[in-house]
């Protein structure tokens, strides 16, 4: 059985269509073959649909906040690198020997390479097997709880700053500051994209709060109605 049947018998799709699957499957650092990159972005638009429609018909008495927070769940960077690492795509990936991979960006190219394939259905019946199988709790925006603290405790906004970005053009790097304008309060975070970054920047900020003397019980009331929310 070669690589392809196997991870085909693996992910339970049959490719009409071989080369979507190897160009899914294609790293970038091989500049003279169709990289994953395209397909990724396909994927990614894809992935969010799904997953948003299936929520929406699932639980028809939530409300936004928690089908948005449910969503970014099962679309995050972290869950989506625990899926493919579950997968072992790594062994399938045609790249350079060393090369490191980011699994999240394989299961998006596979979602895309699907749908390009055989269809919405097909996409759908690959999300639902394998992404919406597993029970999730929602994701605390902390960007929106970060500004929702800062409003109601401060009478002030958040605000970002992009302080340096590195590595690789397909693996970068990014790091960001929160801050509490007018106040000297603020927390850094890193994420393979800047709304990554932010969100943990954002996660930071509100941790640190959290630690002051005075603060604690405020910021916890704050956080525990958004939990509640969720």
């Amino acid at each position: 059985m070669s690589d392809t049947e196997r991870l085909e018998k693996l992910i339970h799709h049959r490719f009409r269509r071989k080369k979507l699957l190897q160009q899914a499957l294609t790293h970038p650092c091989l500049r003279d073959e169709k990289s994953y990159e395209r397909l990724e972005f396909l994927g990614d638009l894809v992935l969010d649909l799904i997953v948003g429609l299936k929520l929406f018909q699932k639980f028809p008495q939530a409300g936004e906040a928690f089908l948005t927070n449910l969503k970014s769940s099962y679309v995050n960077r972290r869950f989506l690198e625990s899926l493919g690492a579950e997968l072992k795509l790594d062994r399938f990936v045609n790249r350079y020997h060393g090369q490191s991979t980011r699994l999240d960006n394989i299961v998006e190219a596979l979602v895309g390479a699907i749908f390009l394939d055989r269809g919405m259905k097909a996409a759908s019946r690959f999300v639902s097997r394998f992404i919406l199988t597993k029970k999730m709790p929602p994701m605390i925006d902390y960007k929106n709880l970060a500004a929702t603290v800062a409003h109601t405790l401060f009478k002030t906004t958040v605000t970002y700053q992009l302080q340096k970005s590195a590595g690789l053009k397909h693996q970068p790097v990014f790091q960001v500051k929160a801050s509490l304008t007018g106040r000297r309060n603020m927390g850094q975070g890193r994420g393979s994209s800047v709304k990554e970054a932010q969100m943990a920047a954002a996660r930071n900020l509100v941790e640190k709060l959290l630690t002051r003397r005075g603060l604690h019980h405020s910021v916890k009331k704050i956080l525990d109605r958004f939990l509640a929310q969720s």
